[in-house]
């Protein structure tokens, strides 16, 4: 009789053992596929900013595959557009609507740049002014050729992305049909810094 119930309570530890790993692996791969980037073998980090170096490609893996299913934002294939993502600036905070962000750079070597402002569920968010990206043709540089653009629930400025009541941000940049030199090497790009300033105002 003793045997059975040693039999018994091992098989019931082996089936409660099985369910926490399965149980595991479905919420590991919930929070690897939330979000559209990080924890990727296929993505190079270069400061704030990210991109996968394999997107569209029949050489990406399993999870940057999956990912372009499920949120939709690296559907092209880089030589026909080469995207980067943000949600924290230069010191590693994150973006919230919280507060002020600026974003300070200059064009790109491309046919054409955009940058685009998502919510936490890859949203766009709702602008008073309808405009939903600050991009090449509609950017207002600055005398030198830079630019300059700020993200803020409130529009103080020329080149504004509303971040209305949104948890967190993330910012997108696409630089589509990029020149065999950005192709060649990704890492290569110079990228717009991000930094927070005073709320309520661009800053100097």
């Amino acid at each position: 009789m003793a045997m059975i119930w040693d039999v018994v309570v091992g098989v019931v530890i082996l089936v409660v053992l099985v369910a926490a790993g399965a149980i595991g692996g479905v919420l590991l791969a919930r929070h690897r596929l939330a979000s559209n980037v990080g924890d990727n073998p296929d993505e190079v980090r270069i400061g704030a900013w990210t991109t996968n170096t394999l997107a569209g490609s029949s050489a990406a893996n399993a999870l940057t595959r999956a990912r372009i299913a499920i949120h939709g934002i690296l559907a092209l294939h880089r030589q026909e557009t080469i995207y980067f993502f943000a949600s924290q600036d230069d010191h590693g905070n994150p973006l919230t609507s919280e507060h002020d962000w600026e974003i300070e750079g200059r064009g790109f070597d491309c046919r054409w740049w955009s940058f685009t402002l998502y919510d936490e569920d890859y949203q766009l968010i709702e602008s008073l002014s309808r405009r939903y990206s600050v991009h090449s043709d509609n950017v207002v540089a600055e005398p030198d050729g830079s630019y300059r653009i700020v993200i803020s629930r409130g529009n103080p400025d020329t080149n504004w992305l509303a971040s209305g009541n949104a948890k967190r941000l993330m910012v997108t940049i696409r630089l589509y049909n990029p020149s065999p030199a950005v192709l060649d090497d990704v890492t290569g790009v110079a990228l717009p810094s991000i930094r927070r300033i005073e709320k309520g105002r661009a800053a100097a």
